[in-house]
């Protein structure tokens, strides 16, 4: 039986108002009406662009434990707050603070909920506090991608071999890292929206000296036609409210499926002279102008 009111929180130094206002609640009832979940007790889990949230300690899926969520915000947990918060929307679940359900979905990991959420194809994905990396089993084998859910340029981005060499980079890394299963690639494209529309899509090729496709991390840049992947990137945009943006996508190299990386402020300008750059000023200008 669901209890009437599940309050998130933080760590254990800084829970007392989440704690007092538990056990008021349930003082006066006088049998438990209300509960505490810890955003470290909890476990995201992306499999086939659907999305399960469950707590840790219970298994409980977190949409089961309550009627009523109150998403209070401590520091540290942020995008973990901003990623139930779209979860629990998304379910239909009542929600005290909804500001928390329409943040700029900053992280990777509220992007691959909120993708997700959407229908739209996202790699299957794990996230959890690094404590708890001896107790979760994760559904897919290696080798793993383990990025950081703020990175970007290709920084705090590992390609993993093993379930024991993850353990060791969650447990040495101070990111937070979401695990995701590798997809074989020869590149990855990255798509420039302007006014909600795909103006240009290059592909970034490998460097062979790294799994990264970032400029920054050696990949060369080269304008393509892709009318699949630029319609995935405008569906992307719009799920999360972003006219003027760059979608980032990678193919399956064997199955040749699209799946969704993240979306950026930025509009995908390198400056790296190689021409890519001359051709999205020109591009842009001409859609502001067709406006």
């Amino acid at each position: 039986m669901k209890l009437k009111l599940a309050v998130f929180k933080g760590d254990k130094q800084d829970n007392s108002e989440a704690k007092t206002l538990v056990n008021k609640l349930n003082g006066l009832n006088g049998s438990p009406i209300a509960t505490l979940i810890e955003y470290s007790d909890i476990i995201f889990t992306i499999i086939n662009s659907s999305t399960e949230i469950r707590q840790i300690s219970t298994s409980l899926k977190i949409e089961d434990i309550a009627e009523k969520y109150y998403v209070r915000d401590y520091h540290g947990y942020t995008h973990e707050r901003y990623a139930i918060a779209r979860y629990l929307k998304n379910d239909k679940c009542t929600i005290y603070n909804t500001d928390t359900t329409n943040s700029e979905a900053i992280s990777k990991l509220e992007q691959t909920i909120v993708f997700a959420s959407n229908g739209l194809p996202v790699i299957d994905s794990v996230f959890f506090h690094p404590k708890n990396i001896n107790k979760v089993d994760l559904p897919f084998g290696p080798p793993f991608i383990a990025k950081s859910i703020t990175g970007s340029n290709g920084n705090d981005n590992f390609l993993v071999d093993s379930r024991d060499e993850l353990r060791s980079l969650v447990s040495a890394t101070a990111s937070k890292l979401i695990i995701q299963r590798h997809v074989k690639n020869d590149g990855d494209f990255r798509v420039c929206i302007v006014g909600g529309k795909a103006i240009l899509v290059y592909k970034r090729s490998s460097n062979p000296k790294t799994h990264l496709n970032n400029v920054k991390q050696g990949a060369k840049r080269q304008i393509v036609k892709d009318e699949e992947v630029a319609a995935l990137a405008e569906k992307a945009a719009m799920t999360l409210g972003r006219e003027i943006c760059a979608v980032d996508i990678i193919r399956d190299q064997d199955t040749k499926k699209p799946f969704l990386l993240e979306c950026n402020f930025s509009g995908g300008m390198s400056l790296l002279g190689d021409g890519v750059d001359d051709e999205y000023f020109r591009r842009f200008a001409e859609s502001i102008g067709s406006e």
